[in-house]
């Protein structure tokens, strides 16, 4: 019984650490893409699409 305890306490720390890991990496990406659209409007003029 204590083996199963453990092993559900594995997996759930591992999945909290994936979640983690994803929510970084698509803030990460949005960041990017963020600032490399504000650079493309600031060559084109500043005039931003809506």
């Amino acid at each position: 019984m204590q083996e199963n305890i453990a092993i559900a306490v594995i997996i759930i720390v591992l999945f909290i650490i994936l979640a983690i890991a994803g929510y970084f990496i698509h803030t990460m990406k949005n960041r990017i893409a963020h600032s490399r659209k504000r650079a493309v409007d600031e060559e084109s003029g500043g005039e931003a699409e809506a």
